[in-house]
């Protein structure tokens, strides 16, 4: 994929993010389409949709979206979120309403991603192997399989053979704030 010149990078990459929550590919972003990562996530894992660590997944998506994301939307009924209202949001929140806002929208955030390290790392340890990321990341939200290995190798900046909580929390942050194509975090869903 190539950034068209006339969008920014930290745009594009938060337009890129849009279109793997849009479980429904319909164009607009509901609770329903976030709560359907965990149920993605709980069938690819094998896990049953109401085991613990499905659940406060699944919660902690709805908060994301009653904290963050539903606040975002210009439909009065916050039910919905377009494509535009989604990037015009998270910009907004990760970079130009002050420190505060860009603090408080990466630890809503931060939950997510300890949720989905909790569910990914399989022997419970909350660091995900390649072969554990690879499965996160495409059977949970479509990213091609083959795009994957790469990443783990760049969002592995201790070269461990496995991604912690700290490189994960540092990927996302970079990811949704980091204007730097040189960012490790750039690659936190498969090459840009």
């Amino acid at each position: 994929m190539t950034v068209s010149a006339d969008v920014d990078f930290l745009t594009y990459k938060i337009d890129r993010t849009f279109d793997m929550l849009d479980g429904d590919a319909d164009g607009l972003l509901t609770e329903a389409d976030l709560c359907g990562l965990a149920d993605g996530m709980a069938k690819a894992l094998g896990e049953a949709s109401d085991a613990p660590k499905i659940v406060e997944l699944r919660d902690a998506f709805r908060h994301f979206w009653h904290s963050e994301l539903g606040r975002m939307s210009s439909d009065s009924s916050r039910e919905v979120l377009t494509r535009e209202d989604f990037c015009a949001g998270m910009r907004g929140r990760a970079t130009s309403q002050g420190p505060e806002a860009r603090d408080e929208f990466l630890g809503n955030v931060g939950v997510m991603t300890h949720c989905w390290m909790d569910i990914g790392s399989r022997d419970g340890d909350g660091r995900v192997t390649r072969d554990e990321f690879v499965a996160m990341y495409h059977n949970g939200m479509g990213v091609p399989e083959g795009e994957l290995g790469d990443a783990f190798a760049e969002l592995d900046v201790d070269g461990d053979g496995l991604l912690d909580r700290d490189e994960v929390r540092q990927a996302t942050a970079e990811y949704y704030t980091s204007e730097d194509p040189e960012a490790p975090g750039n690659w936190l869903f498969g090459p840009i």
